[in-house]
């Protein structure tokens, strides 16, 4: 069925295209191979569970004198929601610039990303120096699902999105940003946080890793020639 799928899209696409492949599984990996196609893109989906979970949600975020974590509704009763809302769509851009999805985002684009039934105001979290945004640590509330890797069920939350403004970076905030998310997963009662992140941003996966998080499935893009 794949190898039908591929000549199939192929012939209507013209041109050379791309897939995915959920899991990085030796099936996908092989009928790539014998199609020509090349890994041109790796997600990872890392988990925070357990004892390593529990011990970032004991720990105080630690951020720097002069910076506070504000979520949406209460920045928006601070600054203005216009002007929050702003503030964070330069944020995301300029800390995403780089990121197919997530970078070169409008106005509208922010609007609907905010309107499935799961986003929340409260999970938005908006890291503050004084009236300058410093970063941002948008969360998504799953509930009970199966862990990633087809563990037991469990309630789960995800770091959606973190980025921090290009001013603010290497002050080592990220480290406090996450924690303050984690912070409110917990009082959620996420039993295990989840996060996807790209295997070729290095910096990010070690900072993940250090916080705890392991690695728990991969997706993988494969490109024709």
């Amino acid at each position: 069925m794949g190898q039908a799928l591929i000549e199939r899209v192929g012939e209507l696409a013209g041109a050379p295209v791309g897939f995915w492949a959920h899991g990085a599984l030796p099936e996908a990996r092989q009928l790539a191979e014998a199609n020509g196609f090349k890994p041109v893109r790796e997600l990872l989906v890392m988990e925070l569970a357990g004892a390593a979970l529990n011990d970032q949600l004991g720990t105080e975020p630690g951020l720097p004198d002069g910076y506070e974590v504000l979520n949406l509704p209460e920045a928006a009763g601070r600054f203005g929601r216009e002007q929050v809302l702003s503030d964070w769509l330069a944020a995301n851009n300029d800390a995403f610039s780089w990121h197919p999805e997530q970078g070169g985002w409008s106005q509208a684009d922010l609007e609907r990303a905010m309107e499935p039934e799961w986003f929340s105001d409260k999970d938005v979290l908006f890291l503050y120096e004084g009236d300058e945004l410093a970063g941002f640590h948008w969360l998504k509330w799953h509930g009970s699902e199966p862990r990633p890797g087809g563990g037991p069920e469990a309630q789960i939350g995800e770091v959606y999105v973190i980025g921090l403004a290009a001013a603010h970076r290497g002050r080592g905030l990220s480290g406090g940003l996450l924690r303050a998310g984690l912070r409110r997963l917990g009082e959620r009662g996420a039993e295990s946080v989840i996060l996807y992140v790209e295997n070729d941003n290095e910096a990010a996966v070690r900072s993940y890793e250090h916080a705890g998080f392991e690695v728990a499935e991969r997706h993988v893009v494969y490109r024709g020639a």
